[in-house]
């Protein structure tokens, strides 16, 4: 999944990911341990390489300015995890990987109604 987050909350964001426990890195990837499992975090420029600018235009007029993280994740519970550690309170969007680009305060409460449930199942 793709997080892109406002410029304004960009470092919000990072310091909440820093309070979780690190593992070693994998290439470009930074790991974190989390919900049981393992996420992955690359904040390249390469988490935003495949998107078309017609795609990165709707996101900014939907949020602004903003920064994105590709993350890999093990299950669907270090996923949700993540996200309820990470983008409470943020604005910014999720990118599902499933044709779903989603507001994180709607992915926080599809993670609260949906628990456990993979993205392919959401339905925006």
């Amino acid at each position: 999944m793709i997080l892109f987050t406002a410029s304004s909350d960009w470092d919000r964001f990072l310091s909440r990911i820093q309070e979780l426990r690190r593992l070693e890195d994998l290439s470009d990837f930074q790991r974190f341990e989390v919900g049981g499992g393992i996420v992955g975090l690359d904040t390249s420029e390469e988490a935003v390489i495949d998107f078309e600018p017609e795609e990165l235009s709707s996101i900014e007029e939907t949020i602004g300015e903003f920064k994105a993280a590709l993350i890999e994740y093990e299950n669907v519970s270090c996923r949700d995890a993540f996200l309820q550690h990470t983008i409470p309170g943020l604005l910014g969007v999720v990118d599902t990987n499933y044709d779903s680009i989603v507001l994180y305060s709607e992915m926080l409460q599809w993670i609260l109604d949906h628990p456990g449930t993979h993205f392919r199942e959401h339905v925006q």
